[in-house]
This record gives structure tokens, C-alpha cells and sequence, in this order.
């Protein structure tokens, strides 16, 4: 792999060099400069697990190893949903591949006025951008089993805004990439693409966001994030719990329930759509900041063995028996995933009387709902 990320694909003489005050808010709509993300899509379609479309079934009680009585994996009813990256995978050489990429994203308006792009194409940098940042720290920080205080806003000491990182001529935090597009993109389909390294928040894709089919790609985070456990739960017939990442991302959704009910509306399947026409109410408590990864970021057994994975000719991940029984589950429910769904998924309806899952009370150890998958 060539070290430098950036081709760009330039027809006109020159340009100029972008403003050192801020980020650029005016774009070129006849543009026909595009950046060449190949280097990002490598790592990405390299590294990436598709965990498949989502049943909407909350995953049940996790079963311990018979043999050890252990169980290292996650147990909330979101933990078998959401694209995983294979961190345990990443060497001294792979993480130093990533930090060029964002290296290389950083240096870019060192070299080109980004006002000359157009507003898909800026849109598809600064997504990149802040991807690859929280990617190569995810990889720096590994193995780590809960993200929260990563992103914690109310945290000065959090990565999220304190971590500076030089862009052209001023020093940026992630949190301002994040501002920039809420701010000037006005579509909310544009909060599915900051990726965060947890279950309970957008996916991060097999291939980098690409200006000239950005809203598809966005679209399709969109409906496996609202069409999913952890981004929607119906309790009671008429409670819709959602995300807190909606909560997060406020700014986009001004009358809270309302905008949130019918932007979820949009994307929703089917049958799913028709049990929202009963909802009156919705409250934002769903979280699950696990890292989403295959082994929760937990690598060693208790006498220390690592557990390696196993790739066939094909480049499919096999479950192995040395396997941890969290990972083993997690691929079982993966394969099942892609096994089950045929677009009529029955949307498992919950009464507030029930025993609420983890995402609900982080100290339950159990939920209702079907066991883990049976591995054979």
C-alpha cells in the first residue's frame, strides 16, 4: 500500500489556499475535483466485520463457558448488532498505515482550497476525517472494553475535545469536525456517518464515504441504525425508546420527540412503521458503548492465553474452539443474522412491566428474549 492516502484528481490550473480562521462554508457546485480515498477503503474492507442486517430481537441472558464459568463479553441486548472492527488484529505496521490516512486527511488543505469542492465532496472529507481519527485512537487505545468517556463533551479532559490535532493552520478537536457538519449540512441523515467505535452508534462502513453517492451510503447507516435494538425499542405498545446518541445529536432535531418520531418514521421497515403509529411517546435512554469489536476488548483468558483468529481461503472469519464463548457467540449470531433476515423480521414488542434490558439498568445481568445463538 502506497503511504499517501490523497490523490487529487485535479482539472483545473490551480487554487488558492484555504481560510487558517475556520472551516470552509461555501463550496463549488460545478466542481470536478474528488479526492481518491482508495488507501482508507483498503483498511476499511480489511478490517471491518459486516455483522449483517439487524432482526430487531433483543439478544437474551449470555450464557457462560460451561468449562470456565466465564463469560468476557458484553450483555446488553444490542451486543450481537453493529459492524465490527478486528483492533486485535492490528500490529505495529497496520496502526502506522492508519496514521498516515489521517495524517494525510489533516495536510489536505495545506494543499487544496476545500471552498473548490462541492458540497457532497466536503461532506465525504470531514466524515473521513473524523472517522480516521477516532479510528487510528481506537487502535492506539486497544484493547478497551467501554467508549463513553472517550466522547464525553462535559469531560475537558475527554478525547473528544481535548485531543488537538493540526489542520492548514490551526488546531482542530474532533468535536469541532462534528459542530462544522451538524451546522452546515442540514439533513440529519448526516449524523450516520460520524463513527464513534461502539455498538450503540452508527456503523462504520466497509468502504470510506464517497462524494458522489454520500446520501446512499448515509441512508443505508440510517435505516441498520433505526431498524436495530440498539438504535429503537417499542415498550408497552406506545413508549418508543431510542438511542441516546439522538440526544447527542439534538441540534438536528429541535422538537425533540416530534422530529425524532418522524425522522425514524422515514426509515423505518415496513412493519415496523405500522407499530409506530401508535407511539406517543418517546424517551432517549437506549446506550450501549461497548467497542464494537469481536472480543469486547477483552483478549486473554484467565491464565493469559491469547486467542487467535482464524481466517479461511475465502477471508471469512471461522469460529474456532480456542475461541472465547463471547466471540463464539458473536459470530453465531452473526451468521444468523444474515440467515434470518428476509425483510418481514417480527419487531419484538415490550411491556413496561417487563425486566428491562441492560442499556435500561447497567447493573441487570440478564434480559428477556432468546438466549444466545446455539454454537454447533
Amino acid at each position: 500500500m502506497k503511504h499517501l492516502l490523497i490523490s487529487v484528481v485535479v482539472t483545473l490550473a490551480s487554487f488558492g489556499a484555504v481560510s487558517a480562521a475556520d472551516f470552509p462554508t461555501s463550496h463549488n457546485p460545478r466542481s470536478d475535483i474528488w479526492i481518491d480515498y482508495s488507501d482508507l477503503d483498503f483498511v476499511l474492507s480489511s478490517a471491518v466485520l459486516d455483522m449483517g442486517p439487524s432482526t430487531h430481537q433483543r439478544a437474551g441472558p449470555a450464557k457462560r463457558d460451561s468449562m470456565t464459568n466465564m463469560y468476557n463479553g458484553s450483555t446488553t441486548a444490542s451486543r450481537f448488532e453493529g459492524n465490527r472492527v478486528a483492533f486485535h488484529l492490528f500490529k505495529k505496521g497496520q496502526k502506522a498505515v492508519v496514521r498516515a490516512i489521517r495524517d494525510d486527511l489533516l495536510t489536505l488543505p495545506e494543499k487544496l482550497d476545500l471552498s473548490e469542492l462541492s458540497r457532497g465532496h466536503q461532506l465525504a472529507y470531514f466524515l473521513n476525517l473524523h472517522n480516521s481519527i477516532v479510528l487510528v485512537k481506537m487502535a492506539e487505545e486497544y484493547p478497551v472494553t467501554r467508549l463513553e468517556g472517550f466522547f464525553d463533551r462535559e469531560n475537558a479532559k475527554s478525547f473528544i475535545v481535548s485531543e488537538k490535532f493540526r489542520w492548514g493552520d490551526q488546531q482542530i478537536t474532533l468535536a469541532d469536525i462534528q459542530d462544522h457538519v451538524l451546522s452546515n449540512w442540514r439533513d440529519p441523515l448526516v449524523i450516520y456517518g460520524f463513527y464513534l467505535g461502539a455498538v450503540g452508534t452508527p456503523d462504520i462502513r466497509e468502504e470510506a464515504f464517497n462524494g458522489d453517492n454520500i446520501y446512499e451510503q448515509l441512508q443505508g447507516n440510517a435505516r441498520s441504525f433505526v431498524n436495530s435494538v440498539r438504535g429503537t425499542q417499542i415498550w408497552g405498545g406506545s413508549k418508543l425508546h431510542v438511542a441516546n446518541y439522538y440526544q447527542r445529536m439534538a441540534v438536528k432535531f429541535p422538537n425533540f420527540e416530534t422530529d425524532v418520531l418522524r425522522h425514524i418514521k422515514q426509515y423505518a421497515r415496513p412493519q415496523f412503521a405500522s407499530r409506530l403509529v401508535a407511539v406517543n411517546t418517546i424517551d432517549a435512554r437506549i446506550d450501549d458503548w461497548n467497542i464494537a469489536d469481536l472480543y469486547n476488548g477483552k483478549l486473554h483468558t484467565a491464565g493469559g492465553t491469547y486467542h487467535r483468529t482464524v481466517v479461511d481461503v475465502d477471508g471469512a472469519i471461522v469460529s474456532q474452539p480456542d475461541f472465547p464463548i463471547h466471540v463464539q457467540y458473536t459470530l453465531k449470531a452473526r451468521e444468523n443474522n444474515f440467515k434470518r433476515f428476509d425483510g418481514r423480521v417480527e419487531i419484538e414488542e415490550l411491556d413496561e412491566g417487563e425486566v428491562q434490558s441492560s442499556e435500561d439498568q447497567p447493573d441487570s445481568k440478564e434480559q428477556d428474549g432468546s438466549s444466545d445463538p446455539v454454537i454447533q
